[in-house]
């Protein structure tokens, strides 16, 4: 169930101890854009368990000589790729998960035991997309295929969020913290948000992780 963005707004600035229901305390305080911001930041950050909504299966073609594939427009996270040289990739025919190198290695024609094979694919990422190897020989309809997260749509006056309704707290203790930041109107109270924030937080990631920085903020 989405969360509807008049319920968040009313959240925030009540939070703030502003008028939830007045459109000039929405655009003053850039409440749109800095719970499209958390939104974000949760995209990105949460287990895939909890934003198996924004999860996208997406296939290319492999063409010959051509190993180098921008991310999709609205790619936000990478979770897999796969390849298959010979044939489309279906759901019998899944083709080869491709590792990812982070070492350089797979450009070390000395370095045999990491060689990339066909049956063994690696990739790299590059600027805005990936390079994988080895080059395709041939062309492959469908020889390709991207598992991502993708970034949602910022939320608006038109545009709920897509996060689920147990994420509330996250949406609307991050868009107080942002909120509250613009133009230092309320410090305090952002960092008091913050806080209830990276606690709520605690529970989707457990205790020993380091909670990530919410920067930049929106301000």
């Amino acid at each position: 169930m989405a969360i509807l963005t008049t319920d968040l707004v009313r959240e925030v600035l009540n939070n703030m101890e502003l008028d939830g229901n007045k459109a000039s305390n929405i655009v003053r305080w850039k409440v749109y854009d800095n719970l499209s911001s958390i939104q974000r930041y949760l995209i990105r950050n949460l287990p895939l368990k909890e934003i198996d909504v924004a999860v996208k299966t997406t296939k290319f073609d492999l063409a010959d000589g051509t190993n180098r594939i921008q991310w999709p427009d609205d790619w936000a996270r990478f979770i897999r790729l796969m390849i298959n040289y010979s044939a489309a990739i279906t759901e019998s025919v899944p083709g080869r998960l491709v590792r990812e190198d982070k070492t350089g290695a797979m450009n070390n024609i000395d370095v045999t035991d990491y060689a990339p094979s066909q049956d063994y694919p690696q990739f790299e990422r590059i600027e805005n997309g990936f390079r994988f190897l080895p080059v395709p020989s041939a062309a492959r309809a469908n020889g390709g295929q991207l598992k991502y997260v993708q970034m949602p749509p910022n939320i608006s006056s038109t545009q709920n969020s897509i996060l689920r309704d147990d994420h509330r707290n996250l949406l609307v203790y991050g868009g107080t913290e942002l909120c509250a930041a613009v133009d230092d109107y309320n410090l305090p109270l952002s960092s008091k948000y913050e806080s209830l924030l990276n606690r709520e937080l605690k529970g989707f990631w457990g205790e020993n992780r380091d909670i990530i920085p919410r920067r930049p903020k929106n301000v």
